[in-house]
């Protein structure tokens, strides 16, 4: 069974964030919400307070198959939002996994919205990979950017924001357990298909 990391910080999206982990948890897979922060305490985007299950300095990123970072641009508290905490010294773990894994064919790494501009600063975003983010975030490195809710590229996963995050974690799903489970879980949230 594939076992998800999914990370949050201060500022992260509420809905990329606890919308994903629900629909995986409803699918029965194996997540971990994870705090990139010193505390499992999250203000969340819009001051939603959650609480994580495990710090980032506790876990071993090994022992997960797939990776997922929401998004977030605003500040939290006037310190910068969740996927620039990210990008800070508080994700260096996060990144430098990554970019020591990235062609490990049984890893998926998957990034929403404002996330995917980790990918870029982190060098995943090869010549030919094709990605999606929120608009506007792509504006620097938008050769390859297509405006599709989810876009796969080998093992990085991406998704436009907020409105695509069911259907994002539904083709994650998709991808790691089969269409079956994916569909049961899509029509246990009412969804048409």
């Amino acid at each position: 069974m594939k076992k998800i990391a999914l990370f949050a910080a201060h500022g992260s999206e509420t809905i990329e964030s606890l919308a994903a982990l629900d629909v995986f948890r409803r699918a029965d897979l194996e997540v971990d919400f994870i705090s990139i922060e010193s505390t499992l305490n999250l203000e969340l985007s819009y001051g939603t307070k959650v609480q994580a299950d495990r710090l980032l300095s506790e876990v071993n990123l090994e022992d997960y198959s797939v990776y997922y970072l929401p998004g977030g641009m605003g500040e939290y508290q006037g310190l910068p939002g969740g996927v620039q905490r990210i990008l800070s010294d508080l994700g260096r773990p996060i990144k430098d996994y990554f970019q020591q894994n990235q062609a490990d064919p049984n890893k998926l790494f998957c990034a929403i919205c404002a996330a995917p501009l980790a990918f870029h600063e982190w060098g995943l975003l090869g010549p030919e990979t094709k990605f999606t983010s929120f608009d506007g975030v792509q504006t620097d490195f938008a050769q390859n950017w297509v405006p599709d809710h989810v876009v796969r590229s080998g093992n990085l996963f991406t998704s436009r924001g907020a409105g695509t995050t069911i259907e994002f974690a539904l083709a994650v799903i998709e991808a790691i357990v089969d269409a079956e489970t994916a569909l049961r879980v899509k029509r246990g949230l009412q969804i048409k298909n």
